[in-house]
């Protein structure tokens, strides 16, 4: 495969990661990750594998009527063992529901992630979610 196919594979998978997180689509979110995949989000770890990692994401999306999730800044380097070890920066936006309004949450992302390729894509096969920043401001529900 020619090398620049790699970085539009990448950038692709985390794409569909964060489009499936904002359309809720946790079968779309499973599907960006290895069967025995690791995470951990803000310093809480989940293991048991892919659908660990879906059954705690679920319970987080309950917190916001709608996100917005862009990705951007992706770099990535070939390991030794035929992973790739992938840093990308989100800025994520959550509407949080508070009565008539709703308070708009802003957050800046660093994902560092591990993926390998299993069978003819790639997978996230563990990721460490950090936030760096955050805003709030009320906004119109």
């Amino acid at each position: 495969m020619p090398e620049g196919d790699i970085f539009a594979e990448v950038y692709d998978l985390l794409v569909r990661y964060a489009e499936s997180i904002d359309r809720r689509d946790l079968e779309g979110v499973g599907a960006c990750f290895a069967p025995d995949a690791r995470a951990t989000y803000a310093g809480t770890e989940v293991e048991g594998g892919r659908q660990a990692i879906v059954d705690y994401l679920a319970d987080q999306l309950t917190a916001s009527a709608a996100s917005t999730h862009a990705v951007g800044n992706v770099q990535f380097t070939k390991t030794g063992d035929g992973e790739l070890a992938v840093e990308s920066i989100v800025t994520a936006t959550h509407v949080v529901p508070e009565g008539d309004r709703a308070l708009i949450r802003t957050r800046g992302l660093r994902y560092s992630d591990t993926v390998v390729r299993e069978g003819t894509g790639l997978l996230i096969k563990q990721r460490v979610h950090r936030a760096l920043w955050s805003t709030e401001m009320k906004g119109e529900a």
